[in-house]
């Protein structure tokens, strides 16, 4: 009992140097984004899910138009931004902003038409909501447009805010058609709307994402990386967490589940586990941004994108995969005789706390895919080991560790 004791002791003396993070005041950073709902999930989960606090973060998800978004991007009343096209676009124009990830590989937007389109060529005059001019909806409005050789100026774009005021002037008879993001799409679908193209199902490039100004890039390069890994991590959990993701449409986006479920389903097909912008996709958004601010010149990729945040922050999640893939059947979930199992989504370390508490006897220290305190587990059971290998015993702990 007394080594228990002493181990009690260290755990919690060991917690908090190895999560320093929980000893201090946290950073407090703002992230814009233009909806709640599922084209954003990575920031609504990274929030309810915690992701940002163990980073360090008091973070909060400001929901602005996208020129909002841009000028408090550039005058520092905002951090970061989860809009891809429209960061993209600002640095082709010659704007001091980068893109930095992409949590999406593909537009998640539908063009949503009334009963009377059936193909896009009857949009020819009709009028077509968008959230607002300059934003990712129009540019994915406008290349669903042009993929069937509609152009820009043969329908009537009207700025209509976001989706459910689109959804409700729809309703109302005051447009014809409108671009939705996916929670919307299924709601739409209910009220009788037609789906007349799923932009996913056309093109390939990156949709919504990161992006900074160049000076906190320079300036805060560590709570840049700390807010890209909490974002991917955030990912990684959409990809593999389905109920669980489900369920923070239904609080955050306040979606019934029927929508969740299909905004999920349609987010899960397009989503990154990474963050990683590719080449060809981001071109594509480097020629839309061209075209629309009638230039001609030449963009280089480093003028539009940073890159080496990403690389340095994908480097340190690896390294962690890597060990906790190491110890992942042997750490984060405890039995004791076979029998004393803690669930993948407590508290690991206040877990193992009260079973070293109570346990006069071996116990095995076991472990789930996704653990926070992973890390640390694995540093304490070689701590109370006595041996390099095989099985090693100490204040009743038992554990086999390569």
């Amino acid at each position: 009992m007394n080594v228990a004791i002493w181990l009690l002791a260290f755990l919690f003396a060991a917690s908090a140097l190895f999560n320093p993070n929980q000893s201090n005041a946290a950073d407090r950073i703002k992230i814009a984004l233009t909806t709640v709902g599922g084209s954003f999930l990575a920031g609504g989960v990274a929030a309810r899910k915690g992701f940002f606090q163990q980073e360090g973060f008091d973070a909060e998800l400001v929901q602005v138009n996208v020129n909002v978004a841009l000028t408090a991007l550039l005058n520092g009343d905002l951090d970061y931004s989860l809009l891809f096209g429209s960061t993209v676009r600002a640095a082709v124009r010659g704007l001091p902003v980068k893109a930095l990830a992409s949590f999406m590989d593909a537009p998640t937007q539908s063009l949503i038409g009334r009963e009377n389109i059936k193909t896009i060529a009857d949009l020819k005059g009709k009028k077509v909501l968008i959230s607002s001019f300059g934003a990712s909806a129009h540019s994915v409005a406008l290349l669903i447009l042009r993929h069937f050789g509609i152009q820009p100026g043969e329908v009537n774009f009207v700025a209509g805010g976001p989706d459910r005021a689109r959804l409700a002037m729809l309703e109302q008879g005051l447009a014809d058609a409108s671009i939705l993001n996916p929670f919307a799409v299924a709601m739409a679908e209910k009220l009788g709307f037609r789906v007349i193209a799923r932009a996913y199902e056309l093109f390939s490039f990156p949709s919504y994402g990161f992006g900074a100004t160049d000076k906190k890039i320079r300036e805060q390069r560590d709570v840049t990386k700390r807010a890209l890994k909490a974002l991917i991590r955030a990912s990684q959990y959409i990809r593999e967490n389905r109920e669980g993701t489900i369920q923070v449409l239904m609080d955050w986006a306040k979606e019934d589940r029927q929508t969740a479920t299909a905004d999920y389903d349609t987010i899960r097909l397009i989503s990154s586990s990474d963050g990683s912008i590719p080449e060809k996709g981001l071109r594509l958004w480097i020629d839309e941004s061209k075209a629309a601010l009638k230039t001609d010149r030449e963009v280089p990729f480093s003028e539009v994108a940073d890159f080496s945040v990403l690389a340095e922050v994908q480097k340190e999640l690896t390294k962690v995969t890597c060990k906790r893939k190491q110890v992942s059947r042997k750490i984060c979930e405890v039995r004791q005789n076979g029998q004393y199992r803690v669930p993948p989504d407590k508290d690991a370390t206040r877990a193992v706390t009260a079973i070293l508490i109570l346990s006069a006897f071996p116990i095995e220290v076991v472990g789930p895919p996704i653990c926070d305190n992973a890390t640390f587990l694995w540093m304490l059971a070689r701590c109370i080991s006595t041996s390099s290998g095989g099985e090693g015993r100490a204040g009743g702990w038992s554990r086999k560790i390569d």
